[in-house]
């Protein structure tokens, strides 16, 4: 009879934990320059449930990356004042680990192999070029925070 009450407690905290890690909404930020692009992405991206903010540049994208912890970092690449190589690199260095560590996509217009490579070896966790498909970038989305979590709880 123990063991049939220890399998239902179980199985019930299993469900609150579900049940709470659904109820955060994941955050992502948007740092594109071009308005209606990053409207676009804004609009797509709370219509499937993320909760968004945007930065207009490199700078502004910084102090919203440390001020918001977001779950995931969508990056564009030509910026101004700080340019996405640039944002990348600082997040890398950012002391506090968890922060550090989060998912950075790029979205750019650079489609060259060497642009991708770049990006990859600053610390971005995907790159993708414009134009993309909105879809592809929720599905990777989830992928990429999914993993994050993961490993963050180990």
């Amino acid at each position: 009879m123990a063991g049939k009450v220890d399998n239902n407690l179980e199985r019930e905290d299993a469900t609150a934990r579900s049940a709470q890690e659904s109820f955060h909404q994941r955050k992502i930020l948007i740092v594109e320059d071009e308005p209606e692009l990053a409207a676009l992405l804004e609009h797509f991206l709370r219509n499937k449930g993320f909760v968004t903010a945007t930065a207009n540049n490199g700078l502004t994208a910084c102090r919203m990356i440390n001020a918001l912890r977001p779950d995931l970092v969508l990056l564009d690449i030509k910026l101004p004042e700080l340019d996405g190589w640039e944002v990348c690199r600082l997040v890398r260095k950012i002391p506090d680990h968890h922060l550090a560590s989060t998912p950075i996509m790029m979205l750019s217009a650079l489609a060259t192999n060497w642009d991708r490579e770049q990006g990859l070896k600053l610390g971005a966790n995907d790159y993708m070029t414009k134009p993309y498909s909105l879809k592809e970038i929720v599905h990777r989305a989830n992928t990429l925070i999914d993993q994050h979590q993961a490993n963050s709880k180990n």
